[in-house]
């Protein structure tokens, strides 16, 4: 004898988290080719690196790339802008970036002492240079250690 099916189903109106995530890099090459891995998975993020025209990469063009980049997507729906910045250059501007950030609700992601520290702490085979504090030692070890396979990334990367 069948057993009676007691399915009770309704379905319910689709449910898509609309935000756009706007990340604001600091460099060019580092964080865009990283992030740029999300950008090809969901045309809800989008990577703005910031090219350093003429030495542009201070906290106050990044929140002025920011605001342009808010303007431009304002009527998109609701919007998410991350500032991605390395400590190593711009200690004495954090707290002013910070603040600006708080004021606007946007959120700040700082690595320290570079973006490489980042990298290699999303790698699946994490390894440390010898001067884990010197950035200068950081971009050529995550450069030698992912050399001819790309990086790659944990399966559920964490941000």
């Amino acid at each position: 004898m069948k057993l009676k099916k007691q399915i009770t189903y309704s379905k319910k109106e689709a449910y898509r988290d609309a935000t756009l995530f706007i990340i604001i890099c600091e460099g060019q090459k580092t964080e865009p080719a990283y992030f740029s891995y999300f950008d090809r998975l969901t045309s809800r993020l989008k990577v703005l690196p910031l090219f350093n025209e003429e030495g542009k990469s201070a906290p106050k063009h990044l929140v002025g790339l920011a605001t342009t980049a808010y303007q431009r997507y304002a009527n998109t729906g609701p919007i998410s802008i991350w500032i991605v910045i390395d400590v190593d250059r711009w200690k004495a501007q954090i707290p002013k970036l910070q603040k600006d950030c708080k004021e606007k609700n946007w959120k700040l992601s700082i690595s320290n002492p570079c973006f490489e520290v980042w990298l290699n702490a999303h790698s699946e085979k994490p390894t440390l240079p010898n001067n884990i504090a010197n950035c200068k030692d950081w971009k050529p070890h995550v450069a030698r250690a992912f050399a001819g396979e790309g990086l790659i990334l944990k399966k559920i990367p964490y941000f």
